[in-house]
Formats: C-alpha cells, structure tokens, sequence
C-alpha cells in the first residue's frame, strides 16, 4: 500500500528535529501528528532512502547520500 506523498516542507522539518535529538513523540508533537502517523513517516522515509536506522537517514539527508562523511 502506498501512502500519499510527504510534501519536502514536512521531510525537511522532520529531519531537522530528528538531527537535533527529539524523540519520535516530540517531533510528533512539535509537528501536530499523531506518533503513529511521525513513526510511519520516518519509516517510509528510512525505507526510500534506504538508511539502516535514524540515525543514518538523518545523515543521509544531510549530506546529500554521502554517508562517508557519516562514518
């Protein structure tokens, strides 16, 4: 099942709270989303870029899909 696209505002915001050590729940709520729409999100973001974990997508994200810089 594909879900409706997240619109790159709502990616950029996402990563930005995930970079600065929000959890889940309170990116959820800096957002307005519930935590299971935040958790699916992040999901199928880490699953279009391919990242092993947050962590790593935050990175990814950051620099472009230039994880040497991540390690």
């Amino acid at each position: 099942m594909v879900g409706p696209r997240i619109p790159e505002s709502e990616i950029r915001r996402m990563i930005f709270y995930l970079s600065q050590g929000y959890t889940t729940k309170e990116v959820a709520d800096k957002m307005g989303l519930t935590i299971k729409c935040a958790r699916y999100r992040i999901i199928r973001l880490r699953q279009r870029l391919k990242a092993r974990n947050t962590v790593h997508l935050v990175c990814m994200y950051l620099f472009s899909g230039d994880t040497d810089k991540c390690e």
